[in-house]
């Protein structure tokens, strides 16, 4: 019962619009997502057939039925030179709610439709319920010079095997486009960023997940998630001709997702990972490269260190993460319901809600359990670290099994948040998404599903400011998903996430910021 209760409380949070404090000089779009299917109805077959399986899906749709835009999510941007390169996901909105908790009922508005078990694809046995609104990821290429997009995407059949292309880095002429698959491996394609030759795909059998990749000192890292829910960083040592060569140098006990480069207190270059935590390297040789090595990295701060609810606690994951005035920033991600579910599927009394049984106490384990995205910073991260909480909450709802209620509780590391409330002061704000310094500071892109705020820290001393509150002048971006900046550090390029599949403005956006001084 509370699963579809979520989903409609999901479905009408849709249609609310958030409010902008703008100081942006330029919001330009550049490129948006195109209709690549025709909708007739949940549980009717499209017309034109399935996107990303027959060559004619798309417009022009036959009476009856209307233009649907599956890609929805520029899920890993990358820039090298004058391009940005980027991958997209399919209706991700609807299979996060299948994987993260357990959605399968289907539901539709004017703006975006998920059909989970009742998508042709599901009908016909070729995918499971909870997937049923994926289709194979598109790539793209846009030129900043002429202001061209090119579609990318190749002919290879790995791609009807990829769950989305989640993850985009560059280096040496070398573009990577990644993601989990259908199957569990991760599957990487790779280009040549100059003549744009595709120089084919590679299935990396021991990793299920990769996000970022990072530039450190003129060498390529990524990190990858192990079927184990642990991690192994990557070197790469390969080259145009020899695309898919990495090396590990280092291991993390939990799921990377996100890199940064960080400079320590004694000028020493490391990379610091977000994940379930924040795990550090170990300093860089003399060459200025993270050797060959299985080594597990040290972690400087848990959720457990903060969060007071222990099934709560292991739903936080890891949001973007970047070096900025002296402090390494991060923020978390907070699926919205993961808590409540987590709680419902676990059976051990003294942490575990349980299955509500009525209405109200539906409602006790959903207030219980939701929480907005935290931001925090630290410093000192080579010896023992300094860790300060930004945005969060000094008293957070805890299980207590005797009343079978959620009682406020300290946070368990005894912070007392600096600027503000959890969300940067918006409850709405679930996931600090992305990172990005420039000229004009820290930037921050965050989940909202009322429309993503855009935040910037201009300098170490001073709490963040809202840039934007509207999905950056669309309130279907419920997302700021990605993020880069230009080679001379004025502009900000955006790869936008929305629900919106269906009417007008739906699909994908990229777009590019500049800022008044």
């Amino acid at each position: 019962m509370w699963k579809s209760i979520l989903c409609s409380c999901l479905f009408l949070l849709l249609l609310f619009v958030g409010s902008a404090q703008a100081t942006i000089a330029l919001n330009n779009l550049l490129a948006e997502a195109q209709p690549d299917e025709c909708f007739a109805g949940v549980g009717v077959d499209y017309p034109n057939g399935i996107a990303g399986f027959s060559p004619i899906s798309g417009p022009p749709c036959p009476e009856g039925s209307q233009d649907r835009t599956n890609q929805t999510y520029v899920w890993g941007l990358t820039r090298i030179g004058d391009s940005v390169w980027f991958g997209t996901g399919a209706n991700v909105v609807c299979t996060t709610l299948g994987a993260f908790v357990g959605a399968t009922d289907p539901g539709a508005s004017s703006s975006y439709v998920c059909e989970y078990g009742d998508s042709q694809l599901a009908r016909e046995g070729r995918i499971s319920a909870q997937r049923g609104d994926w289709r194979p990821p598109r790539i793209f290429e846009y030129d900043l010079t002429t202001r061209t997009l090119y579609d990318r995407t190749p002919n290879d059949p790995m791609l009807r095997r990829s769950m989305g292309i989640r993850s985009a880095g560059s280096h040496n002429g070398v573009v990577f486009m990644a993601g989990g698959s259908r199957s569990g491996p991760v599957i990487m394609f790779a280009f040549d960023a100059n003549t744009k030759e595709y120089l084919g795909s590679s299935t990396f059998t021991e990793g299920s997940t990769i996000r970022k990749w990072l530039v450190s000192n003129d060498n390529l890292y990524t990190g990858i998630g192990t079927q184990g829910q642990s991690g192994r960083i990557l070197r790469w040592t390969g080259n145009r001709d020899n695309p898919f060569s990495f090396v590990v140098v280092g291991t993390v006990n939990g799921v990377p997702r996100e890199l940064a480069h960080y400079i320590d207190g004694n000028s020493q270059t490391r990379i610091a990972v977000s994940g379930q935590g924040v795990w550090i390297s170990p300093a860089m040789n003399a060459q200025g490269v993270l050797p060959a090595s299985t080594a597990s990295w040290r972690r400087i701060w848990i959720p457990q260190q903060y969060e007071p609810d222990f099934i709560t606690s292991t739903t936080y994951g890891g949001g973007g993460i970047f070096q900025f005035d002296g402090w390494l920033y991060w923020g978390t991600v907070q699926v919205p319901g993961r808590g409540a579910y987590q709680h419902t599927q676990c059976s051990i009394p003294q942490y575990c809600f349980g299955e509500p049984q009525n209405a109200e106490e539906e409602s006790i384990l959903n207030n219980g359990t939701s929480r907005a995205t935290s931001i925090w910073r630290a410093r000192n991260l080579e010896g023992i670290p300094e860790v300060q909480l930004l945005y969060g909450e000094a008293e957070l709802p805890a299980y207590n099994p005797d009343t079978r209620t959620f009682d406020m509780t300290p946070n368990v590391g005894g912070y007392t948040p600096l600027y503000g409330s959890s969300g940067f002061g918006n409850r709405g704000n679930y996931y600090t998404w992305t990172m990005q310094v420039t000229n004009a500071g820290l930037f921050a892109g965050t989940l909202d599903i009322s429309g993503a705020d855009l935040w910037r820290f201009a300098s170490s001393s001073a709490a963040a400011v809202r840039e934007d509150g509207s999905g950056l002048g669309d309130s279907k971006n419920y997302g700021i998903r990605t993020m880069a900046a230009s080679a001379d550090g004025n502009a900000l390029y955006c790869g936008m996430a929305t629900y919106g599949s269906l009417g007008t403005g739906a699909g994908w956006e990229l777009r590019e910021l500049t800022f008044a001084p």
